[in-house]
């Protein structure tokens, strides 16, 4: 993902035109399914700078990954309620936190995408994610 990231970045900083190309959009769909198979987590950012990198608008691109990730936690929810209901205990400890910033999120992640210009998303969303890279490997050092 900081490969990811940092293209992203030189690539809005240059000012390069990225023209749609479709079918790189399968080559980041399955590093993001790997990434999320592997280490169980960054499908978002990995999906979002991938659809950038491939010349998706950058709102455009927060939007379909923010459908995606709805549609995959829709998902969990039948399979929780699958698993409740085939008589499985699940701990509800984590619950409320869990259900609160993705409630969160839901409000909050749409609203930003529309307000803020595009302009300050094309260096945004890749900085985020370098933010996201960078603090696991500063706390391994």
């Amino acid at each position: 993902m900081l490969l990811v990231a940092s293209t992203t970045l030189v690539q809005k900083y240059v000012g390069a035109a990225t023209e749609y190309r479709p079918r790189w959009l399968i080559g980041f769909a399955i590093f993001a399914g790997l990434n999320k198979g592997i280490a169980g987590s960054g499908y978002g950012p990995v999906i979002t700078l991938g659809e950038i990198i491939s010349g998706v608008y950058e709102k455009s691109a927060t939007a379909i990954t923010s459908m995606a990730e709805g549609v995959v936690s829709l998902a969990g929810i039948a399979a929780f309620f699958g698993i409740t209901a085939a008589g499985v205990e699940i701990n509800l400890m984590l619950l409320p936190s869990v259900f609160a910033g993705g409630f969160l999120a839901a409000i909050l992640s749409p609203y930003t995408v529309r307000a803020l210009p595009n302009r300050a998303l094309q260096y945004l969303v890749p900085g985020y994610a370098l933010v996201l890279v960078v603090i696991p490997f500063a706390q391994i050092l």
